[in-house]
């Protein structure tokens, strides 16, 4: 399938198609949506979980890209599963709640405000963290909104998540994250989003921010379209923007 705007970049996709099957297994129903906005999410499968959840889980890297794991002899890993649910012709993700039996100790940080574009959150530290964001989108009406993921000291390497007010869009930009990784990926916010708040959680290690962002966090491995306001993240240091 070909790139058609700000859907299916990626070189291969997975997504779905809600519809019936009818007694001679004849299938109609509506288009191919993708499951999810990232860079790198492929060959997905799920399993009935024994209270009827439909769990998820895909490889987090994808043939014919870049694999910075092989240099230490691996080939991608496994995202962190996902719960799948249908509304009104959609299907939404959202993290397993399993996962809140890795949570320790909470780092509750006030609002982040920000008078120079940016502003560093060196309380954030750790080698794993799930970052909980939420945006104020109030008064956004250009520029971007977000966080400067993964930095490193001096700058040079960062990942950014943020808010595009022009394109009203959530977005993943890696073409500073190193590792040979690059490109950007997006996902449109709900209407009557512009205005209020967004929120985001994220499984990821800290980082530092730089100027286009407004908040704290680290590497995200993928945005979900249906929901834009669950993504699954990756980990290094972290700064507002």
């Amino acid at each position: 399938m070909q790139p058609d705007g700000f859907a299916r970049l990626n070189r291969f996709h997975t997504g779905y198609r809600v519809g019936r099957v009818d007694d001679a297994r004849h299938f109609s129903g509506g288009p191919f949506i993708e499951l999810d906005n990232g860079h790198d999410f492929y060959a997905a499968q799920t399993l009935l979980a024994a209270d009827g959840r439909r769990l998820l889980w895909a490889w987090l890297d994808m043939w014919e890209s870049p694999m910075p794991s092989k240099a230490h002899h691996w080939c991608g890993m496994l995202g962190l599963p996902r719960e799948l649910e249908l509304r009104d012709e959609r299907l939404h993700s959202f993290p397993a709640r399993e996962l809140t039996a890795l949570r320790q100790q909470a780092l509750p940080i006030e609002t982040a405000t920000c008078s120079d574009g940016h502003r560093r959150l060196p309380e954030l530290a750790g080698d794993l963290l799930e970052l909980e964001v939420r945006l104020d989108l109030a008064g956004c009406s250009q520029g971007r909104l977000g966080l400067a993921l993964r930095c490193s000291e001096d700058g040079a390497e960062q990942t950014l998540l943020y808010y595009d007010a022009r394109l009203h869009r959530l977005v993943l930009d890696r073409d500073r994250s190193g590792a040979g990784v690059d490109g950007q990926r997006s996902a449109a916010l709900p209407r009557g989003s512009s205005g209020s708040s967004c929120a985001c959680s994220s499984i990821a290690r800290p980082s530092r921010c730089s100027p286009p962002m407004a908040a704290s966090a680290s590497a995200a491995a993928s945005i979900h379209a249906p929901t834009a306001s669950a993504c699954a993240c990756s980990p290094r240091p972290t700064t507002v923007v």
